[in-house]
């Protein structure tokens, strides 16, 4: 990944424009959607509730079934809300390891999942989830509502389709001129992303 310093809000929308024609370029004409994030310290690492809780090696498989069979119930209990979430099997658990398109927005473990593990994200559980937003200024304001002595604040640009197309590769999927995703994320992060860290003022 590739850190781009800019002086002002107006180098920021630039930079992002040229980061969209770039990538509808490359896209064969296709506009792709870009997502962002915000960070209120640049020195802040792209990382996930999950691995800032110390649980970095914690495999999804780990996760689903610490989140189904040992937090839901209390989750249920307390909310009185039913979560509609496959219980735990070693069949859905092979899965996790053998169906390389099983997390698409297509085939997600179950509808009822993501809401789940949003829900706890929300309330503060560590996740593996990473917080994005299609909007650039909903990123600012995550970057630049917190006070402090940040040097620097980061905004984080991320296309998950950066050549018009999702491919499925264990092996980085840039050309040696194109920017490339930072290494910390590459494990949440599929390898054919475009990631950009936008270093601002």
């Amino acid at each position: 990944m590739q850190a781009i310093y800019l002086a002002d809000w107006n180098a920021l929308t630039t930079a992002v424009q040229e980061i969209r024609d770039d990538l509808t370029k490359d896209a064969s004409g296709e506009r792709p959607e870009l997502l962002f994030r915000g960070h209120a310290d640049s020195r802040w690492e792209l990382t996930t509730t999950l691995e800032r809780a110390d649980c970095d090696g914690m495999s999804f498989d780990d996760y689903y079934r610490l989140v189904v069979t040992r937090v839901r119930p209390a989750v249920e209990a307390f909310t009185n809300v039913r979560w509609e979430v496959p219980d735990y099997s070693f069949g859905l658990a092979d899965s996790f390891r053998t169906d390389r398109e099983l997390f698409s927005s297509l085939k997600f473990p179950s509808a009822g999942l993501y809401p789940y593990m949003v829900y706890l994200r929300h309330h503060g559980f560590p996740s593996p989830l990473f917080d994005w937003t299609s909007s650039m200024h909903v990123a600012a304001l995550f970057a630049f509502s917190a006070t402090g002595a940040a040097e620097r604040r980061s905004i984080y640009v991320y296309c998950e389709r950066p050549h018009g197309g999702k491919r499925w590769s264990g092996r980085r999927a840039f050309d040696a001129g194109d920017r490339e995703i930072c290494s910390y994320a590459r494990k949440a992060l599929p390898a054919t992303s475009g990631l950009h860290d936008m270093r601002c003022f």
